[in-house]
């Protein structure tokens, strides 16, 4: 699996543990989450460019409040969650920096990505 596809795919699982973590909103008038994505999270990235096309991803998240970290297929993420949407990044396999972004939707969430080397892709999860 080529780098960017392991980045999308812990992308993905860190907007999954977004949308789940979301869906827990203590109800007290706060922005923030409303869903909770930690957990894992399994699913697909596919690149516009056919040499980062179709890749499957796993995602292992944890979710501290508004706080989002975890692995993409073993890479270290971090990022954020704010209602159900999710925003991530990690460091990609030629040295670039991957950004996640996405919304939760249950046990799925879905997004883009998007490289500093300017690849971009879209993504998708469903928790495991």
């Amino acid at each position: 699996m080529n780098r960017i596809s392991m980045l999308l795919a812990g992308m993905l699982a860190a907007a999954a543990v977004a949308v789940t973590l979301a869906g827990c909103d203590g109800g007290d008038g706060d922005s923030g989450p409303s869903v909770d994505v930690s957990g894992a999270w399994r699913g697909s990235s596919v690149g516009e460019d056919p040499a980062n096309s179709d890749s499957n991803i796993t995602l292992i998240l944890a979710q501290d409040g508004s706080a989002l970290a975890g692995t993409i297929d073993g890479v270290s993420l971090s990022g954020s969650v704010d209602g159900d949407a999710l925003s991530a990044t990690f460091q990609g396999g030629e040295g670039d920096t991957v950004t996640l972004e996405g919304a939760v939707d249950g046990n799925a969430m879905s997004g883009t990505w998007v490289s500093t080397t300017d690849e971009r892709g879209t993504w998708s999860a469903i928790r495991s």
